[in-house]
């Protein structure tokens, strides 16, 4: 599974039988043997310091941080990308920039975006994608443009990704 999202969502439950945000895909890694391994793009720092030892042998990030100050996600990819994926995307991690969300929100942009998502879909198959994040007290007609881009994008991850509509 490759997560593009601000938060790692790994937290521990606040109650055991409520699945959240902040939880999901630590339950996925408990609760589902057929994720072998998580990679998480564009999380805090401090959230992936968090995150318990038992998974750093299968949940490995590429930090907000590092997507920032490197061009190093090939390197990281080939050795990370070993099965066929699952895309979760969570528009936190784009910048305030590209769309608004209500959470606080990463630094990637849509050419970054672009260069992380080809590495995967050129190297694995990708079995399926969600998107969420959506803010409803935000500008509409700039989060449905982004909405628009992005589908446009995964209908077809060869074109380029461009904010023209």
């Amino acid at each position: 599974m490759v997560i593009c999202d601000h938060h790692t969502d790994m937290l521990p439950a606040r109650f055991p039988e409520l699945l959240s945000c902040g939880c999901w895909v630590k339950r996925a890694l408990d609760e589902c043997p057929n994720i072998r391994e998580v990679l998480i793009v564009g999380a805090r720092e401090d959230l992936i310091c968090a995150i318990e030892k038992k998974y750093r042998s299968r949940v490995f990030c590429y930090s907000d941080k590092r997507i920032g100050g490197s061009d190093d996600w090939m390197p990281f990819a080939l050795s990370h990308v070993h099965y066929p994926a699952y895309l979760s995307l969570d528009k936190d991690v784009f910048t305030t920039a590209a769309v608004d969300t209500n959470w606080d929100q990463g630094s990637l942009t849509l050419e970054q975006f672009q260069k992380i998502t080809s590495c995967l879909f050129n190297r694995q198959t990708v079995l399926g994608v969600d998107i969420c994040g959506e803010n409803p007290r935000a500008d509409q007609k700039k989060n449905n443009d982004f909405n628009r881009i992005l589908l446009r994008y995964l209908e077809d991850e060869n074109k380029p990704l461009s904010m023209a509509v």
